[in-house]
C-alpha cells in the first residue's frame, strides 16, 4: 500500500532496482534527507514495536470488548507491530546505505521494504474496513448477525484478509502496475466501506434517538442497556473506529500526492520529489505509533490494563533494585 513510486523498466525483474542512477547511487544534496529520515524511523520503529506489544497483551486480557471487536482489534495492532519490527528497519537501512554506499544492500533493501509495506498496510486498510462493517451489522442487524457470528467465522475472515493481501508482493513480481492497480483498488474500498456504514450508523442512531422516549433517552445516555445493547458502549467504539480510520487516512494523503506529481515529473524533478516522499513514507508508518495512544484514549480497558502492567513492572524494578542495594550493604556490613 505504501506508494513507492519509480519508474520501471518494462524488462525489470525482481532483482532490479529501477532507477539506479537516484536509487542506488544517492547524490548528495539526498545526505541529510537520508540521515533525517533514518533517524526518525529508527525511533519510531521502537515505539510502534513497544506500544503495539502493549495493546496486544491488554486486548488479550481485555473482557469488556466483544469478541468480534477483539480479534480485529488484535490484527490490526500485529499488523502495525510488524510494521515496527519489519518495515521501518528496512527503510532505515535503505537511507543509511544510500548514504554511505552499498548497492546490493540498498537494492535488496528496497525491494523488500516495497513488498512488507504494500503487504502490512494492505492489512490495515482492509481490518479497518471488516470491523466498520462488523460495526455496521452489530447495529443494524444485530439480531440476525449475533446469531450467526462465530469465533471461528472472526478467524476466517481475518485469514481472509492476510492471505487476500498477498496479492501485493506477488503482484510487484509481475509488474510494478499491478501493484499500483491493486492499491487503487484497496484504497477506493477503504474510502467508500467505512464512510457508507458510518453515514447508515449514524442514520440509525439518530432514528432510534427520535423513536425512543425522553426517559429511554436519559437511560441510554447514562450508560443502560436497551434490549440488552449498550448503546453508550457502541457509541463509543464508533468514535474509536473514526479516530482510526481518520488518522490512517490523513496520513496516507501525503503519499498519494507525492505519487501524483511523481507520474508526471522529470528527473530533477524526482530528485526533489524524493525529499518529499521519504517523509510521506516516515507520515503513512508513523501511523502504527498513533494507534497505541488512540486505543488507550478511546479504550478505558485497555488504558487501565496497561497502566497496571507498566506500574507492576515499574514497581518491581524498583524493589528489586532496593532488595540488591539492601543486599550489598548487609555484605558489606557482615565483611566489616
Amino acid at each position: 500500500m505504501v506508494v513507492n513510486a519509480s519508474p520501471a523498466n518494462s524488462s525489470a525483474d525482481l532483482f532490479t532496482c529501477y532507477d539506479p542512477s537516484i536509487f542506488i547511487r544517492a547524490p548528495s544534496a539526498l545526505h541529510t534527507n537520508y540521515i533525517i529520515a533514518a533517524v526518525f524511523n529508527a525511533i519510531l520503529s521502537v515505539t510502534a514495536t513497544l506500544g503495539n506489544t502493549l495493546i496486544l497483551f491488554a486486548l488479550k486480557k481485555a473482557t469488556t470488548l466483544n469478541r468480534t471487536s477483539n480479534y480485529l482489534l488484535c490484527c490490526l495492532a500485529v499488523s502495525d507491530l510488524m510494521v515496527g519490527l519489519v518495515v521501518q528497519p528496512l527503510h532505515v537501512i535503505y537511507c543509511i546505505y544510500g548514504i554511505i554506499g552499498g548497492s546490493k544492500v540498498r537494492c535488496y533493501s528496497r525491494i523488500l521494504f516495497q513488498w512488507t509495506s504494500d503487504y502490512f498496510f494492505a492489512v490495515s486498510f482492509l481490518t479497518i474496513v471488516a470491523i466498520s462493517v462488523d460495526r455496521y451489522f452489530t447495529l443494524c442487524k444485530r439480531h440476525a448477525y449475533r446469531s450467526t457470528l462465530t469465533a471461528n467465522k472472526t478467524r476466517a475472515v481475518i485469514a481472509f484478509v492476510w492471505i487476500t493481501c498477498l496479492s501485493f508482493p506477488l503482484g510487484r513480481l509481475v509488474s510494478s502496475s499491478i501493484s499500483m492497480i491493486l492499491s487503487s483498488i484497496i484504497f477506493i474500498i477503504f474510502l467508500l466501506i467505512p464512510s457508507f456504514t458510518i453515514f447508515k450508523i449514524y442514520r440509525f442512531l439518530k432514528q432510534h434517538e427520535i423513536q425512543i422516549s425522553s426517559s429511554m433517552k436519559k437511560s441510554s445516555a447514562a450508560g443502560v442497556k436497551t434490549g440488552g445493547f449498550d448503546v453508550l458502549q457502541y457509541k463509543r467504539s464508533i468514535a474509536t473506529l473514526i479516530c482510526v480510520y481518520l488518522t490512517l487516512l490523513v496520513c496516507f494523503l501525503p503519499s498519494i500526492a507525492v505519487t501524483a506529481a511523481w507520474i508526471t515529473a522529470d528527473r530533477p524533478g524526482k530528485l526533489r520529489l524524493i525529499k518529499v516522499g521519504n517523509f510521506s513514507l516516515t507520515f503513512i508508518m508513523f501511523n502504527s505509533t498513533l494507534n497505541p495512544p488512540l486505543y488507550c484514549w478511546r479504550i478505558r480497558e485497555v488504558r487501565q490494563l496497561i497502566i497496571n502492567l507498566l506500574n507492576k513492572f515499574f514497581c518491581c524494578k524498583i524493589d528489586r533494585n532496593h532488595r540488591n542495594s539492601v543486599s550489598s550493604k548487609t555484605s558489606e556490613d557482615t565483611r566489616l
